[in-house]
């Protein structure tokens, strides 16, 4: 008997489908226009904020003092020969305290705060080499950014009496370009910032430079 069925073919004897009948694996079709487009898209937008970012961070940097004359972490360095800022800053006991007006004579400023352990134990050596000094080396004390009670507090505990200023806004901090606390800026009598040092110094380290300032116009290594 003659059957007008035709036998299963294999699989494998099927030939390719047809591209274009839209049943082609996705791999053989690739991505569709839109996505392709919104990935190339992306694409540029990053790498348009990258170059923002990279461009604002290097012209964002602050206004201030020569950055080599501060090390961070500690240390201290040559200087930039820089005046030092003319400045008028609140003092501890409701007064004025203008920087300038020390010139003629060498100057220790000293930036602290109460949080600070080592501002809190060199304190008290800087007020011993103050009275040994005997009004022949200007000091003066910044405390920055707290409140009068809170720098009236420390002064006392310390036992410091000479000159101290409120940097209420951080203006003095920044202009000093003060990274680390406590930071010690030597000033010679010209009012030319010699030196500045970050990190605590005893009374001895203290002495050595301020006798510097004095023989050769630098506050020394």
């Amino acid at each position: 008997m003659n059957s007008t069925a035709h036998p299963e073919r294999h699989p494998d004897d099927l030939g390719p489908p047809d591209l274009d009948d839209g049943l082609a694996p996705l791999g053989r079709r690739g991505l569709p226009r839109g996505l392709a487009w919104a990935m190339g898209l992306a694409i540029v937008v990053v790498a348009v904020m990258a170059w923002v970012a990279l461009d604002s961070s290097d012209s964002s940097a602050p206004d201030q003092l020569d950055a080599s004359i501060t090390q961070p972490g500690g240390g201290s360095s040559s200087g930039s020969g820089q005046p030092l800022p003319d400045l008028t800053l609140t003092g501890l006991d409701d007064g004025s305290i203008d920087l300038t007006s020390y010139r003629g004579r060498p100057m220790v400023v000293n930036f602290w705060a109460s949080w600070c352990a080592p501002c809190l134990r060199e304190m008290p050596d800087f007020e011993q080499v103050y009275q040994q000094r005997d009004g022949t080396v200007a000091f003066v004390g910044i405390n920055v950014r707290e409140s009068p009670a809170t720098a009236a507090d420390l002064a006392t505990r310390t036992g410091v009496t000479y000159d101290l200023a409120l940097d209420t806004t951080g203006e003095a901090s920044r202009q000093f370009a003060v990274v680390n606390m406590p930071t010690t800026v030597f000033v010679n009598a010209d009012g030319i910032i010699t030196s500045v040092h970050a990190g605590a110094l005893t009374a001895d380290e203290l002495n050595e430079r301020i006798d510097a300032i004095s023989a050769t116009g630098t506050a020394g290594p």
